[in-house]
């Protein structure tokens, strides 16, 4: 893989790699790929990209699938126990607070066992993603919400 193809700049795309320091990340070009769409029509809707980007981005893709590991999830309180029996095919080592010993923690206290531990937050109210506002990642935060129709 030529050197400069992917880039990774931590102020560009949220430190995603990119294509020769382009905005279009090797995600999205992949996704593109596994949508349906062919080389030469990606190249054609994105003049900027090169056909020589191709073997740089799958070399880099499946480097990085290698080294994948699992994500691991830390449910809120606000979220069923439950859910960790039914998500453990698909987020191996997810865990509840609750089963963590942290019901009565405070928020930066899960925060920073969440960091140490490599977990993902999931959360149904506003508390983590406010703080992840303030001190970003790590962990990553995932707020589930809901809209509420009702009736007319």
């Amino acid at each position: 893989m030529e050197e400069n193809r992917i880039t990774i700049e931590i102020g560009k795309r949220s430190g995603q790699p990119c294509i020769r320091g382009l905005r279009i990340t090797v995600w999205e070009v992949l996704g593109w790929l596994a949508a349906g769409m062919d080389e030469d029509t990606i190249l054609s809707d994105y003049p900027e990209l090169e056909a020589a980007d191709f073997p740089a981005i799958f070399e880099y893709a499946a480097a990085r699938r290698t080294a994948c590991r699992a994500v691991k999830l830390l449910l809120d309180e606000n979220l069923s126990r439950r859910l960790v029996r039914r998500i453990a095919d698909l987020f191996p080592d997810s865990a509840h607070i609750g089963t963590e010993g942290m019901l009565q923690a405070p928020d930066t206290a899960v925060w920073a066992y969440a960091k140490a531990n490599g977990f993902s937050i999931v959360t149904a109210d506003a508390d983590f993603y406010e703080l992840a506002t303030t001190l970003g990642p790590p962990p990553k935060v995932i707020w589930l919400r809901a809209a509420i129709t009702l009736p007319r």
